[in-house]
């Protein structure tokens, strides 16, 4: 996997991939670098007719195929960026018998193609197999009775035998995977690309595996860049985001105290998104003075969940219980899962932890 600097000094040289992958939960990095991408990629004045910019969650992979394959007018290349599409994020799944219950919806309203996705879920196949229909089909309709029999109901039953099997008679396999988000179409096409004529820049706002298809395949044909959240030290001198803020800052010729930032950090979850938003908003209430202090941090920027959470162990760690309690409600008042309170207090509790 390569940096994002290394990547630009590459293009520099010529040396230039036919897709870029960026992933990982730091957004306000990859924003960042897709804009120098563009910068380099993409002339000014071809802009217009060259550059496609997708940025809408629901992007169809026809839409994105149609414009990577359009030639490029009076440039070299075309630049297709597509930011966080929903058939590429690592959203949470499903339980099986939502997914078929869901299909049997879509079947009702006439959607096949979508009914016969959703059942690919709930049988836990691929496409491919469900299309075939087969002994790997036959299978896992056998073993959904199964793991379900105390759910299903006679209708269900009905539709597991007779509806399903028609549905393989009805539906391509490219309309399924199209239905199905286009994953398995998108790969496919990825791994086809023969022209030369157009960059895509893909971006996954959430951490992928190494095991992942889109991570294995663009890691072949083109580069992929890891923007992992960036690890908070146990001193802010040297904190890598410590770094980050003060170079930002001094564009506009100021600086912000090791006491501000950690405060801000405390605020935002270290989220960096987080952070350059608070900023700008610092930035304008300071004026005309040069450093950010903690109470400028104090006044201005509002409580967050991962403020909640520091109170919250304080509290703990003061043995209140009066106070711990009255945290953890307002806390669980936000509609927080418990286990991801405990998950978000342990956290915490290492991280003070390791500093002593």
């Amino acid at each position: 996997m390569g940096q994002a600097s290394n990547i630009i000094e590459d293009i520099r040289k010529g040396k230039i991939a036919s897709v870029y992958l960026l992933y990982g939960e730091e957004v306000y990095l990859i924003e960042n670098t897709i804009s120098d991408l563009i910068e380099e990629l993409s002339p000014k004045s071809a802009r217009d007719f060259n550059l496609d910019i997708f940025s809408t969650p629901d992007v169809s992979v026809e839409e994105i195929i149609a414009s990577a394959d359009t030639y490029p007018v009076m440039s070299d290349r075309r630049l297709v960026i597509v930011k966080n599409p929903a058939f590429l994020s690592s959203k949470k799944e499903k339980d099986k018998i939502e997914y078929f219950l869901e299909s049997k919806e879509f079947y009702r309203s006439n959607n096949l193609a979508k009914s016969a996705s959703l059942l690919t879920k709930a049988l836990d196949i691929e496409p491919a197999d469900f299309a075939e229909g087969g002994s790997t089909f036959s299978k896992a309709i056998q073993d959904f009775k199964s793991e379900y029999e105390d759910e299903l109901t006679s209708e269900d039953i009905e539709f597991l035998n007779d509806v399903a099997q028609s549905l393989i008679n009805e539906i391509d396999i490219f309309a399924l995977s199209s239905a199905s988000g286009g994953t398995e179409l998108f790969l496919e096409w990825l791994q086809e690309r023969t022209d030369n004529y157009s960059v895509l820049i893909i971006s996954v706002h959430s951490d992928l595996s190494a095991n992942n298809q889109l991570v294995k395949i663009i890691s072949k044909i083109g580069k992929v860049i890891n923007f992992a959240k960036l690890k908070q030290t146990s001193y802010a001198k040297y904190d890598p985001m410590f770094k980050i803020v003060n170079d930002k800052l001094s564009e506009s010729k100021k600086t912000i105290s090791l006491e501000a930032f950690t405060e801000l950090q405390k605020k935002t979850g270290n989220s960096m998104g987080q952070i350059f938003d608070e900023i700008n908003k610092l930035l304008t209430f300071i004026g005309d003075r040069q450093q950010i202090e903690k109470n400028d941090v104090e006044e201005l920027v509002t409580q967050t969940e991962a403020d909640g959470i520091f109170d919250l162990t304080k509290a703990v760690g003061q043995r209140s219980l009066p106070l711990a309690l009255a945290n953890l409600k307002s806390i669980m008042k936000k509609g927080d899962h418990p286990l991801l309170i405990h998950t978000m207090l342990t956290r915490q509790i290492r991280f003070l932890l390791q500093i002593r």
